[in-house]
C-alpha cells in the first residue's frame, strides 16, 4: 500500500511537505532511503494547487509511484447556524477573498456523507421545513472562478419540533403533576392551561432549563387543558416551538 501522510492542506502560506507512508504485503513499514526515495514535483508548494510526490523504489523493490496532495484556498474564517424558525435553520459565514461564490452542503448529522448543496453568492443561507427535533450539519466551501479548490468551515444546529401530548396525573393533597417531552435542542419550556379547549390559554409555568415537569394545585372535579412547547434562546430573543395537542384532565 503506498499513501501519503495527508492529501490535502488549508493554505497557511507556510511549504507543505506530506511524506510517504508505505508497507509491503505483509504489513511492514518500508523505509525512506533503504526501500524508496521520493522526490516532489515543485521546490516550493506555497501557492494553493495540485502537487505530486514520485516514489522511486530500490534495493530489493522496483517501480515507480505518484501520488498527489492540494493545498487548499482557506474555508471562511467564521461561521455559525442558529434558529429563526422553529425547524428553520440560518447559516451565516465570513467573506473568503476572491471568492465567486459558495456551495453550502448540508446533511442530517447522523448521515454518514454530504449529498446536498446549495449555491449562492451571499453570506448566508435560509434552510426552511426541515425534520423536527434534528441536528443538522452544514458544510461551506467557497468556490473561485479559476477553479481552485478550497478547504471548508463546518457548523451545526438543531430543530424543535411540536411536542407529544403532556402526561398528567393526580399526586396528592389536590395537587398533580404534568410533565412533557424532553428535546435536545430546547433552552426551555412551557406550559399553558385552559378551562376549555378552544378558550383562552394562560400561562402556568415556563422553565428556561431542562426540567421536564411540574406539580401544582388545583381544584377538585375542576376540568382544565393543558398544552406545552420546547422554546431555543437565540440571543436574547426566543425561537418558539409549535404548541402540543391539548390535554384535559379532571381532579377527583
Amino acid at each position: 500500500s503506498v499513501s501519503l501522510s495527508s492529501k490535502s492542506f488549508n493554505y497557511d502560506g507556510k511549504a507543505k511537505s506530506p511524506v510517504p507512508v508505505i508497507k509491503n504485503r505483509n504489513g511492514d513499514v518500508l523505509q525512506p532511503d533503504i526501500d524508496y526515495t521520493y522526490v516532489y514535483d515543485q521546490s516550493s508548494r506555497i501557492k494553493t494547487g495540485r502537487y505530486s510526490v514520485t516514489i522511486f523504489f530500490i534495493n530489493k523493490y522496483s517501480g515507480t509511484s505518484t501520488l498527489y496532495f492540494d493545498i487548499l484556498q482557506s474555508g471562511p474564517a467564521k461561521a455559525g447556524a442558529t434558529l429563526y424558525g422553529f425547524n428553520d435553520i440560518k447559516v451565516t459565514w465570513s467573506k473568503v477573498s476572491g471568492a465567486s461564490g459558495y456551495k453550502v452542503y448540508y446533511k442530517k448529522s447522523t448521515a454518514t456523507t454530504y449529498k446536498n448543496y446549495k449555491t449562492t453568492k451571499n453570506l448566508y443561507l435560509k434552510f426552511v421545513d426541515l425534520a423536527g427535533n434534528t441536528k443538522y450539519n452544514f458544510k461551506i466551501v467557497p468556490t473561485f472562478k479559476d477553479g481552485r479548490k478550497a478547504g471548508s468551515k463546518i457548523v451545526s444546529a438543531t430543530t424543535l419540533k411540536k411536542l407529544n401530548q403532556p402526561t398528567i396525573k393526580k399526586i396528592a393533597n389536590g395537587r398533580v403533576s404534568l410533565n412533557w417531552q424532553c428535546i435536545s435542542a430546547a433552552s426551555g419550556y412551557q406550559v399553558w392551561w385552559s378551562k376549555s379547549k378552544s378558550g383562552k390559554y394562560s400561562k402556568l409555568c415556563d422553565y428556561s432549563n431542562k426540567y421536564t415537569g411540574v406539580s401544582f394545585s388545583v381544584g377538585k372535579n375542576q376540568k382544565y387543558w393543558y398544552k406545552t412547547r420546547a422554546y431555543k434562546k437565540v440571543g436574547k430573543s426566543k425561537i418558539y416551538g409549535p404548541w402540543s395537542d391539548p390535554k384535559a384532565f379532571t381532579l377527583r
